[in-house]
């Protein structure tokens, strides 16, 4: 992510796009401006529904970035982001500092964003439940950690959850109440009948 979005160099290819990229670091770096400055040249339709969705008090606007909590830097800097005009969003790590339920409206945020802007959104994340509620396509990556690396094909979600969920050797089922992914006992009923079918992704079961 951080080669597309240009700030750091790949070592044996020369990366060309003529897109415009709206960037969110995974390392935030708070400065003095005001959140009502950052946001003074988005999209007001995208900032307004941002701060309504991920719940960003009224009285937030006028304080500095670095007065912030980790938790309100990263819902404004997901809002700025999402408010800027790109050909390509880059989101990395957007869970950070989010508790569950600020993840879930986080990824009604995405799928109000890319009904309204029709742009494609990329997104890097640890959390597999908020990977579940917000990908149609999946991008696997395998290898040494800083040796040697390499992705995917891009994937359907329920294919590329199935090969990753597989090669963790675990299987996956949907919460009949919450409808969130849960993770099988090992071994238990759900568990043996999955791998039999091959489908360590969830069942509505």
């Amino acid at each position: 992510m951080r080669m597309i979005a240009g700030v750091e160099n790949p070592d044996n290819i020369e990366l060309e796009h003529k897109f415009k990229i709206a960037y969110k670091k995974q390392y935030l770096e708070p400065t003095k401006d005001t959140v009502e400055s950052i946001f003074s040249k988005g999209d007001q339709y995208m900032i307004e529904r941002a701060k309504a969705v991920l719940s960003l008090p009224g009285n937030i606007m006028d304080k500095p970035l670095d007065e912030l909590s980790g938790g309100q830097l990263q819902k404004v800097s997901i809002a700025h982001v999402l408010s800027l005009e790109a050909g390509i969003y880059l989101l990395d790590e957007p869970s950070a500092f989010l508790d569950v339920e600020q993840r879930i409206a986080f990824s009604h945020l995405i799928a109000d964003f890319t009904e309204y802007r029709k742009k494609p959104v990329f997104i890097i994340d640890h959390d597999i439940s908020l990977i579940d509620r917000v990908a149609n396509r999946i991008i696997l990556f395998s290898g040494e950690k800083s040796v040697s690396g390499k992705g995917s094909s891009i994937l359907h979600k329920k294919d590329g959850m199935n090969t990753f969920l597989k090669e963790m050797d675990i299987t996956i089922r949907r919460d009949v109440d919450t409808y969130r992914p849960r993770i099988n006992k090992p071994n238990s009923v759900l568990d043996r009948e999955q791998r039999e079918k091959g489908e360590y992704y969830y069942t509505t079961s």
